[in-house]
């Protein structure tokens, strides 16, 4: 009988140990079903067999062509805001339609100008569709007197132009025109066709064309910050 009393600590023991481990197995089992739980939410969120979730090396091919096919899109996604923002500062400076390289050209020269699109931006509607109809290339040109162009005659750009540069005077623009359509004819067999964007000039088209390019923009920001969520969602799973 004494043996038995020495023996149930001993026993008592023993069995807190087997509870404690059973504890501890439970936990884990627990864990490991919580874990694949969240894997196979995650393989169903991307349309992957249930059957491949133990495939380690399959599962890390697959994640990595998810993270670079987000990636180029979170790319594109940016290149367009930055095409946006492009556009929308160009707009608003009277500079969306002309050579960026030129107009820098003459205020470094010191010549008085305008540009095509701004001038237009200044007439009524009935005037600006007169002057794109007989004019295609007035929303690409620069407005000078004469004057101003005799001084950019003797002031032309060292480096070489890589686009043409139409120059109008203000005279010019003077008088009846003839309605060209979206061409200029040079001569026979040549010509030069144009398509200037019209919403601009239309009778709200300034402010239209700002309110479009800005939800545009409200829009692709959205969608770089959807696709920054996934990637880092996707580098998370990765782990």
């Amino acid at each position: 009988e004494e043996a038995l009393q020495e023996e149930i600590p001993r026993v008592k023991l023993k069995t807190k140990d087997e509870e404690n481990n059973l504890k501890k197995l439970q936990q884990e089992i627990s864990d490991f079903e919580k874990k694949e739980e969240k894997v196979l939410q995650c393989l169903s969120k991307y349309q992957i067999s249930a059957s491949k979730r133990f495939q380690k090396a399959y599962l890390k091919g697959v994640l990595k062509g998810l993270l670079e096919e987000g990636q180029e899109k979170l790319d594109q996604v940016k290149e367009e805001i930055r095409s946006l923002m492009s556009r929308k500062t160009a707009m608003e400076n009277g500079v969306l339609h002309v050579s960026k390289e030129f107009f820098h050209h003459l205020q470094e020269s010191g010549i008085e100008f305008d540009t095509g699109e701004n001038y237009l931006q200044k007439h009524t509607m009935d005037l600006r569709r007169k002057l794109l109809h007989a004019m295609p290339l007035l929303p690409y040109a620069f407005l000078m007197t004469e004057e101003e162009l005799e001084k950019l005659k003797n002031a032309m750009p060292e480096r070489p132009l890589l686009e043409p540069v139409p120059v109008m005077t203000y005279g010019s623009l003077q008088g009846d025109q003839e309605d060209s359509g979206s061409f200029l004819l040079l001569g026979p067999g040549k010509m030069i066709f144009s398509k200037p964007d019209e919403r601009l000039f239309e009778s709200d088209g300034l402010d239209a064309y700002k309110k479009e390019l800005e939800g545009r923009l409200r829009e692709e920001e959205e969608r770089r910050k959807h696709y920054e969520d996934h990637l880092q969602e996707l580098r998370e799973n990765e782990r």
